[in-house]
């Protein structure tokens, strides 16, 4: 699969290639029914399960290591051909009051409508132009996704990347109601709207968790055990999430700069890379 490894699966065909020889095919939707997903609690969500291109990570790494601070990719418009696109897409203006968090900086992600909004907030975000494969790319380059409900979610999603989804009071029937996480992503966190197509609360909601997350990461090291830290640079890794795995070990030797656990954990990610 072009940009993506795919762990499980022997051949990936595109929707424009010719479809090979086939002995069974079977619609996406009715695998719940086939693989016996009765209940929430049935539903498979061991994340990642897809990863980024190697190379692809290394060259957007060298690429965004000179952007300093908290990285946080964002996107805010879906297709406007979509029926329900005026509840779930955001103007990106929604987003100056967390570019204006101190220690963050924002990438945008966004392609495609709506990217035309850039030029209308000059300095607020550094914009890529990428395609899936590159997107994939820099999402394990980054510290936190904030999307509205796009493509760009379930790819970061899939790959176990920390995202948090602002989505609109009615929402689309896979984000469920009344609960801030999701049963199909265990890295994603969900922003819902308390009154229909009023985003201000939301944007207020996700600023001050941001707020409250850099507080945490800039504590004095010394503040923090080391074991709870090696087991989030251990959780992060497990679920291919190397650009903070990596970060939160370079925190650990800031304490004890001859810790072999964090060490080894190190190297483990730089043979992988």
């Amino acid at each position: 699969m072009n940009g993506y490894e795919f762990p499980g699966a022997d051949r990936v065909v595109t929707a424009d290639e010719p479809k090979p020889d086939f002995h069974v095919q079977a619609p996406l939707l009715s695998l719940p029914r086939l693989l016996g997903v009765a209940s929430i609690g049935d539903i498979p969500n061991r994340t990642p399960y897809l990863q980024a291109d190697r190379d692809l990570v290394r060259h957007w790494r060298q690429r965004l290591d000179s952007i300093p601070g908290f990285r946080v990719g964002i996107a805010w418009q879906g297709n406007p051909t979509h029926p329900q696109d005026r509840f779930r897409s955001v103007p990106l203006r929604q987003f100056v009051t967390l570019s204006q968090t101190d220690g963050v900086s924002l990438i945008s992600l966004q392609q495609g409508p709506g990217k035309e909004q850039v030029t209308q907030q000059p300095g607020m975000m550094v914009d890529l132009i990428l395609d899936l494969p590159n997107s994939a790319a820099v999402l394990m380059n980054l510290d936190l996704v904030i999307t509205v409900d796009t493509a760009l979610a379930h790819l970061a999603g899939a790959m176990a990347v920390p995202t948090w989804v602002v989505l609109p009071a009615a929402p689309d029937w896979r984000w469920l109601l009344d609960r801030d996480d999701t049963p199909w992503y265990p890295s994603l966190r969900l922003f819902r709207q308390r009154r229909l197509l009023v985003w201000d609360d939301v944007f207020s909601r996700v600023k001050g968790e941001l707020e409250q997350r850099l507080v945490m990461l800039q504590r004095s090291p010394a503040m923090l055990a080391l074991p709870q830290l090696l087991d989030m640079a251990a959780k992060y890794h497990r679920a291919g999430c190397k650009h903070q795995a990596r970060r939160v070990c370079q925190r650990i030797l800031d304490i004890d700069p001859r810790h072999a656990d964090a060490l080894n954990l190190l190297a483990l990610i730089a043979r992988r890379d």
